[in-house]
């Protein structure tokens, strides 16, 4: 079973790779809803453990504010940096953009990498529960 849950979270792993190749984006966490990071993928100089805290911050706010069914994404603009945050069935993934980057590209990425997230998550779910 540890085999299969290791093999899950390096799959989630390989899941960001690619975006640090995004124009824009300076990489990414998935994290818990209590801003545990689960994987990443970073450019140097970003902290994922920060970032995780940070995002998680964000994701119960704005689910606080707005509920479950209403959140896409949740944003925050600050000098240094643009976080991208969606909900996702392991808690939250945490895109970091250059604050420059067009946010509209950013949201479609993060749309598309927490579909293949869940994905993964249900499988692995899958392949993890006992069998009768």
């Amino acid at each position: 079973m540890a085999e299969q849950t290791g093999h899950a979270l390096l799959t989630l792993q390989n899941s960001l790779r690619p975006l640090l190749e995004a124009d824009g984006i300076l990489g990414g966490v998935l994290c818990t809803e209590d801003g545990l990071p689960l994987a990443s993928a970073l450019r140097p100089g970003l902290d994922e453990e920060s970032l995780a805290a940070a995002g998680a911050r964000i994701g119960q706010l704005s689910r606080d504010q707005f509920g479950d069914e209403d959140l896409e994404a949740g944003v925050l603009d600050a000098s240094r940096l643009r976080l991208v945050v969606r909900p996702v069935s392991l808690g939250y993934l945490v895109l970091a953009a250059d604050p420059a980057a067009a946010i509209g590209p950013a949201v479609e990425l993060a749309k598309q990498l927490a579909a293949a997230i869940d994905r993964t998550a249900v499988r692995a779910a899958m392949t993890e529960a006992p069998r009768p």
